[in-house]
């Protein structure tokens, strides 16, 4: 039955009701029910049970035998039985009661029904929701497999040229022409290998929540400058024409610009590796209302209509034969579409305008140009061109590392010390006194976060610049560095030049960020 007669005091209330209704059908049906007394009360007990259940139907036994004998049995209007009339209504109530509890079990059955009913519903539900979990599972599983295959091979890829430049610069010292080449493929192939990993470092910040925009005022023109000087390379090497239009008057807007420029030089090299030899690449910028829209076009191999939505996923790919293999751990779009998000932007993927290759649209918000662009403009540094021999320690239990850094810091002119571990590192500072300390977190014996903390506390430390130097580079690690008492956190490998800069601009007491400059 509905909730509504299910409900108690309905049932009691029916009881009553039905057991006054059959009096007054007995009373008024008299002769009809002659030699069956309680007959009408028999069926308000059958509808009160069927409706309310044991109780209900109990009371209607009870109310029926009462009127029963106070108007049916003679004399009228007493309570006192003969043994005939006892025995009728003895009968009466323990079949009232039999009629009671076999609607109370068929009331308790039916609730035992629907509630396996519901079990049942709820199991095919958790059925359906443990075989898409499986389905989901099996193919991140898949993902992740060819992730690791593709991540092996994009480590090796660059590995392998390295190791031949290093056999080439043992056989052929003397050969100043050899070596050049040499070099500059080892320097190609490391610059691939720092991308992947500052990729996957990206993609995992951003995954964690752990990313943030550094925000500020600069022109779409500045922002696709860098990103085309970021991927130029690439496309060079692919024998690409690449155009771009952007106009005249300054786009401002409010980004992060390194990340704005790492988006476009993302999707520029992505089209330039899925577009034959010698194709033609255009970067296009427009403003619509209160959008800009930067559209990197290419004449490729295109994306298909159902996998749209697969390239901009994590480690999505559209061709993953051998025949069109290009490199790239299949993050670029994907991070791209993230980092877009992040500046509350959008971006599309569809086939070009011809019909051909593809087009990908980035629509971000622009803001008012600034009343004064000039002010935004950072001071020349008056230390910026000193060049003056340093006095540098360098920290790193990797012995190579170390010590190829150190003779980097020797050849341009400063002198340098080593130590491969925390208490090492210590007691050198104590005895050499460095102007700078390049030093490593993770260390045996003593990390860098606490031989930090105790070069610090030597009396000659006070204007000591100590430097992290370490594989850590997510923002924690950097707040760690910091509240260790580090004035820098840099992440492996170091550019040379970097090092050069650093070299030049740090002096006690400046701000870390400025060094950097």
């Amino acid at each position: 039955m509905g909730g509504y007669f299910q409900t108690r005091w309905v049932g009691y209330f029916v009881a009553i009701a039905t057991t006054l209704i059959a009096l007054l059908v007995r009373l008024r049906a008299d002769a009809m029910f002659a030699n069956a007394t309680f007959m009408p009360f028999f069926m308000a007990i059958l509808i009160t049970a069927w409706i309310g259940g044991l109780r209900p139907g109990l009371l209607a036994t009870t109310l029926g035998a009462l009127l029963g004998d106070w108007f049916l049995f003679k004399p009228a209007g007493s309570l006192i039985l003969e043994q005939e009339q006892a025995l009728q209504l003895a009968l009466y109530c323990g079949m009232g009661l039999a009629i009671s509890l076999v609607c109370q079990w068929l009331h308790t059955a039916s609730h035992r029904a629907a509630a396996m009913r519901n079990d049942i519903t709820e199991l095919q539900r958790m059925e359906d929701n443990l075989r898409q979990l499986a389905a989901d599972l099996s193919e991140a599983d898949r993902r992740k497999d060819r992730f690791l295959a593709t991540l092996s091979h994009e480590l090796r890829n660059p590995l392998a040229p390295i190791r031949n430049a290093l056999e080439l610069m043992k056989r052929s010292r003397s050969d100043l022409a050899t070596l050049d080449i040499a070099r500059a493929a080892m320097e190609r192939q490391l610059v691939q290998m720092v991308r992947l990993v500052d990729d996957l470092l990206d993609v995992s910040r951003i995954t964690r929540d752990k990313l943030d925009l550094r925000r500020e005022m600069a022109t779409l023109q500045s922002v696709l400058d860098s990103a085309v000087e970021a991927a130029r390379p690439c496309i060079d090497e692919h024998g690409h024409q690449l155009s771009v239009t952007v106009p005249a008057q300054p786009i401002w807007l409010n980004v992060d610009p390194t990340r704005m420029a790492q988006v476009f030089s993302n999707l520029l090299n992505n089209a330039a590796k899925y577009t034959d030899h010698g194709g033609q690449l255009q970067l296009q910028a427009r403003v619509d209302g209160d959008e800009a829209i930067v559209s990197v076009i290419d004449n490729g191999i295109g994306v298909p209509e159902h996998q749209v939505g697969a390239v901009l996923e994590m480690f999505g790919q559209v061709d993953n034969s051998l025949e069109r293999s290009e490199g790239g751990l299949g993050i670029g779009l994907s991070l791209a579409k993230r980092l877009v998000e992040m500046h509350n932007g959008r971006i599309d993927l569809h086939r070009g305008p011809d019909g051909r290759g593809t087009a990908v649209d980035v629509r971000v918000a622009t803001v008012t140009p600034p009343l004064c662009q000039q002010s935004a403009l950072p001071a020349p540094s008056p230390t910026a061109a000193d060049g003056r021999p340093r006095r540098v320690l360098v920290v790193d239990d990797n012995v190579d590392s170390a010590k190829t850094l150190a003779m980097v810091l020797d050849v341009m002119g400063h002198q340098t010390t080593l130590a491969n571990d925390g208490l090492e590192a210590v007691r050198l500072a104590q005895d050499f006194q460095p102007e700078i300390v390049l030093l490593d977190i993770g260390m045996p014996r003593l990390n860098g976060y606490e031989a930090c903390k105790q070069i610090r506390a030597q009396a000659w430390a006070t204007q000591v610049i100590i430097i992290a130097v370490t594989c850590w580079g997510h923002d924690e690690d950097r707040r760690r560095s910091k509240d260790a008492g580090f004035d820098l956190h840099l992440v492996k490998p170091l550019e040379p030049l970097v090092v050069e800069r650093l070299m030049r601009k740090l002096e006690p007491g400046r701000e870390p960020d400025s060094m950097l400059a």
